[in-house]
C-alpha cells in the first residue's frame, strides 16, 4: 500500500483582542507531520513554540522580571497530539469533523496525546523514525 508523507508548518500567531469575544490569544508555530493512505491518515502534530519576534521579547521580559533564570523555559517544543483521521467511523455515533487536512473532506478524528515516544525518535533517530511509527498506527488504527 502506498502512503503518502507530508510535513507541513502552521504559522505563529498573535490574534489578542480586548473584545473577548473575538481574543484567540497567541499561539507558536506548529509541525505537522501527515500521513496519508486510502483509508484515511495519521498525524502528529508538535508545538514548537517558536512565536512571533514581537510576543517573544514580551515573553522574555515577563520572564526576565519574574526568574531570570527561567528565560528560555518556555522556548522548548511541546508534543501535541496523534491522531487517526478515517474515512470511515471508528465507533457508533461518532460525529465528522468538516474539511480535514488530511482526508480532503469530512473525517472521523480520534488521537492521542500521550506522544512522547514520537518526539523522543524525532529528537534521537530523525524524522524516519517519525515516519515508521505513523505508517504503524495507520496499520493498527485503520477501520478494518
Amino acid at each position: 500500500m502506498r502512503l503518502e508523507r507530508k510535513i507541513r508548518f502552521s504559522p505563529a500567531f498573535d490574534k489578542r483582542s480586548s473584545d473577548p469575544s473575538k481574543d484567540y490569544g497567541i499561539h507558536g508555530a506548529e509541525l505537522h507531520f501527515e500521513l496519508k493512505g486510502p483509508d484515511g491518515g495519521v498525524t502528529y502534530t508538535l508545538f514548537t513554540n517558536w512565536m512571533l519576534p514581537h510576543v517573544q521579547a514580551e515573553q522574555d521580559a515577563k520572564e526576565l522580571l519574574r526568574e531570570p533564570h527561567l528565560r528560555y523555559m518556555f522556548h522548548k517544543p511541546q508534543t501535541a497530539g496523534l491522531d487517526g483521521h478515517w474515512k470511515k467511523p471508528q465507533y457508533e455515533g461518532q460525529s465528522p469533523v468538516k474539511n480535514c487536512v488530511v482526508t480532503g473532506g469530512d473525517c472521523y478524528c480520534d488521537g492521542t496525546s500521550l506522544t512522547g515516544d514520537v518526539f523522543s525518535a524525532l529528537v534521537t533517530e530523525g524524522d524516519e523514525a517519525v515516519w515508521k511509527i505513523l505508517e504503524d498506527r495507520y496499520e493498527t488504527w485503520r477501520p478494518k
